[in-house]
C-alpha cells in the first residue's frame, strides 16, 4: 500500500512501520523514533525536524516495494504468539548481547577513555541496560505477559479485575520503554550515531557495530510491543469491555 502526501501526514510514525516492517529502517536514517514515540503523526514529526515530506514520503515507498527476504505479517499474529515471539526471540538477543557488550565497552574505556570521554558515558548507559532491561524483561515473562495472555483467554465477566491489572501493565511497559528508548537515543548522540572515531582501533569499530545491531534489535522489539502487542491488547480491552 502506497500513500500520498496528505495521507501520509496525517498518518503515527508507529502505525506505519506497523503496516510494513520495512519502512523502519527509513525512519531510522532520518533520525525519527517510531517506537518509544510511534503516536506522533508524522507531519508534525517532519515539521519539527526539518524534513520535507516528500523526501521521506520516496525512501518510504523504495523501502515498501523491496522485496529481498520475508517479511513478517505481526498484525495477523496473535496475541500468544506475538507474546511468544518477542519472549522467544528478542528477549534472548538481549540477555546474550548485554555482557558481550559490557566487556567491549569497558577495554574500549580503558584503552581509550583519556582521548575520547564519552567511552564512559557509552559503559555507564551499558550498566543501566544490564540492571534495568533485564529486570524489565524479567518481569514481562514472569508476570506481566502471563497477565495479558490470560485477558484474552478468559472471557468471563470476572475478567474485569484483569482488564484493570493490564491497563495498568500497559502503560508500565510504555513509560519502561520510554526511559530505554531516552538513554538509547542518548547513546546514539554521544557515538555520533555509532561511527568510530577516526584513532579507533579494530576493537573500537567492532564495539560500535555491535551497539548499532544492538540498538536496531531493541528499537524493533519495542516497537512489535507498543504499536502492535500493546495495540491489539487495547483494542481487545475496548471492543469487549
Amino acid at each position: 500500500m502506497l500513500w500520498s502526501i496528505e495521507d501520509l501526514k496525517g498518518k503515527k510514525v508507529g502505525e506505519i512501520v506497523s503496516s510494513d516492517i520495512r519502512t523502519a529502517d527509513v525512519f531510522k536514517d532520518f533520525g525519527i523514533d517510531f517506537c518509544c514515540r510511534g503516536e506522533r503523526l508524522l507531519g508534525e514529526v517532519c515539521k519539527v525536524k526539518g524534513i520535507e515530506l516528500k523526501s521521506i514520503l520516496q525512501s518510504l515507498e523504495e523501502a515498501m516495494r523491496d522485496t529481498k527476504g520475508p517479511v513478517h505479517d505481526y498484525q495477523n499474529w496473535s496475541v500468544s504468539f506475538l507474546i511468544d515471539f518477542i519472549n522467544n526471540t528478542h528477549h534472548p538477543y538481549v540477555r546474550s548481547s548485554l555482557p558481550i557488550l559490557l566487556q567491549y565497552g569497558e577495554k574500549v574505556y580503558n584503552a581509550h577513555g583519556s582521548a575520547h570521554e564519552e567511552t564512559f558515558e557509552v559503559l555507564q548507559i551499558l550498566q543501566y541496560f544490564e540492571d534495568e532491561l533485564l529486570k524489565h524483561l524479567k518481569l514481562e515473562e514472569e508476570v506481566d505477559f502471563i497477565i495479558l495472555k490470560k485477558l484474552i483467554q478468559d472471557n468471563s465477566s470476572s475478567s474485569k479485575t484483569l482488564v484493570t491489572q493490564s491497563k495498568k501493565i500497559l502503560q508500565n511497559l510504555q513509560d519502561d520503554h520510554v526511559a530505554v528508548g531516552d538513554k538509547m537515543l542518548r547513546l546514539e548522540r554521544i557515538t555520533n550515531n555509532f561511527i568510530p572515531p577516526a584513532d579507533a582501533c579494530n576493537t573500537f569499530k567492532v564495539f560500535y557495530k555491535k551497539l548499532s545491531e544492538f540498538r536496531d534489535d531493541l528499537f524493533n522489539h519495542i516497537h512489535l510491543e507498543n504499536n502492535i502487542l500493546f495495540q491489539k491488547i487495547s483494542n481487545y480491552i475496548q471492543s469487549n469491555y
